[in-house]
């Protein structure tokens, strides 16, 4: 049985469920709270004042990744408040858009909080540095790389789909994205050089 730190239910968080999504590892499940913080921080606007209907896409691709990272973690109710905005954005609906955005930036500054308390007391294990490489993150990412060098569309498909159920840092999400991106424009290269540097650094 694993030995690693105790953790107690959040408000936003189910914490059963989101260890159960990482694979039944608390200590994994610590990890990727720490990867979400990081990632928070870099890829989620502090302010809103950009937001326009030129940039509405850009906001839509970013609700959509903290959608699936919300989801990752065990945070429902907060994802299904980005599939919301998700939703408004791809129907080019900027003023609920900008109607709902508030309310969701606060809730998510109130989980990030709750996060931050939750993974204090476990700062080492939670290190980015020492997060185990997913072996299953990596058999997709090979997987795609061989479809993409083969331009099998079937096994770059299979692959993608794959990656979409792992837990993964919203970096890497964003860089799977711009691989299906690439596909869809049969920019093969492009989409092979992005994998060759995710697995380079092992996705972390």
């Amino acid at each position: 049985m694993e030995n690693t730190t105790t953790i107690h239910e959040a408000s936003w968080l189910n914490i059963a469920e989101g260890v159960k999504r990482v694979g039944g590892s608390q200590k994994r499940y610590l990890l990727v709270l720490a990867a979400f913080l990081k990632d928070l921080d870099s890829s989620w606007p502090i302010s809103a004042a950009e937001l326009d209907l030129a940039s509405l896409p850009n906001w839509t691709t970013m609700a959509h990744g903290l959608k699936t990272a919300l989801r990752n973690i065990g945070c429902d109710s907060l994802a299904n408040e980005a599939l919301a905005l998700e939703e408004f954005g791809r129907a080019g609906d900027l003023a609920n858009f900008k109607g709902q955005l508030p309310l969701f930036r606060k809730n998510l500054a109130d989980l990030k909080t709750q996060v931050q308390t939750l993974t204090k007391n476990a700062a080492a294990d939670a290190a980015l540095g020492a997060q185990e490489v997913d072996p299953m993150a990596v058999k997709a990412l090979n997987r795609l790389k061989a479809g993409l060098l083969s331009k099998s569309l079937d096994d770059i498909d299979a692959a993608l789909a794959a990656l979409q159920d792992l837990s993964l840092p919203l970096s890497a999400r964003k860089s799977i994205n711009d691989i299906a991106d690439y596909v869809l424009t049969a920019d093969f290269s492009s989409a092979e050089r992005i994998a060759c540097d995710l697995l380079k650094g092992s996705i972390k």
